[in-house]
């Protein structure tokens, strides 16, 4: 494709100049030389590429699946009949209608799929999983209503030591020296593929302090084990603080996602947090 032109283009760049500083190519030659490697070119592409056996083993699929018949198999040709028309049923899968062309949308039925409520993820995971209460609340919160990211969660061995981190990091992270800083971006670093998930989980640790902030009510805690903490980080950081610290995190998904540097993103939310929480 446009590769392959490319390449051929620079080797001829390369014996052209070659040619002309030599003197040992004359333009007939170039293009000569230009013409056998598109000539290669084709016959590799010719050799490799089995477009005509790839449909053959398709057309035979739709044969054995009874979606063709063989006549249409060999013509290529498929239409949907009437009664097809009428009885058929296209599901289109979207995070957002707005994903979605105009056009295609004002044909379409939109049915709004609601996520399930954290109580209902929760009741699942400690029914089908036997998890305790709290690692059950942990992760009906972490997946935001969707059932298969709290099965992941709680299948993988990861998901609690990723939560250990974070807890350790917030214990220490209003008093943390620079050194200490340089040492949690490093920690984060290691886990750079997984970023998303510890933004999740710093955002429903400070959703915890300012719930207990405005309310003062343990039952409505995440990290209910942690409320000493909770309850400390809640009387030092005003509301103003809290909701810079919720800015920040949203600031920095938006600028890993804007491929801004990683090591520069971790700082600035790290920073962020530590003056937030003292005030």
């Amino acid at each position: 494709g446009s590769a392959g032109g490319i390449l051929v283009l620079v080797l001829g760049m390369v014996f052209a100049t070659s040619a002309v500083r030599n003197s040992l190519m004359s333009y007939i030659g170039y293009f000569a030389v230009i013409a056998a490697i598109m000539l290669a070119a084709l016959v590799v592409f010719m050799l490799t590429v089995r477009e005509n056996e790839w449909a053959a083993e398709m057309q035979q699929q739709s044969v054995e699946l009874g979606l063709e018949d063989k006549e249409e198999a060999a013509t290529g040709e498929r239409k949907l009949s009437v009664d097809e028309v009428k009885s058929l049923i296209f599901l289109l899968l979207s995070v957002s209608a707005e994903a979605l062309l105009p056009t295609i949308v004002s044909r379409c039925t939109v049915l709004d799929i609601r996520p399930l409520s954290r109580t209902a993820v929760k009741e699942f995971l400690i029914r089908q999983h036997s998890l305790p209460d709290y690692e059950a609340e942990i992760a009906a919160a972490f997946s935001q209503g969707n059932i298969g990211r709290a099965r992941e969660a709680v299948l993988s061995e990861e998901f609690m030591m990723m939560t250990e981190r974070i807890v350790i990091l917030l214990r220490r992270i209003a008093e943390a020296s620079t050194v200490e800083l340089v040492d949690f971006i490093r920690i984060l670093t290691a886990e750079k593929q997984n970023i998303q998930e510890y933004l999740d989980m710093l955002t429903i640790w400070f959703r915890d302090v300012l719930m207990y902030k405005a309310t003062r009510e343990i039952d409505r805690l995440i990290f209910k084990k942690e409320i000493s903490d909770i309850r400390e980080q809640a009387e030092k950081a005003s509301y103003h603080g809290i909701q810079e610290i919720l800015e920040s995190l949203d600031k920095a998904g938006a600028r890993l996602r804007a491929n801004v540097s990683f090591e520069l993103t971790m700082e600035l939310l790290l920073l962020s947090i530590r003056e937030n929480l003292n005030g």
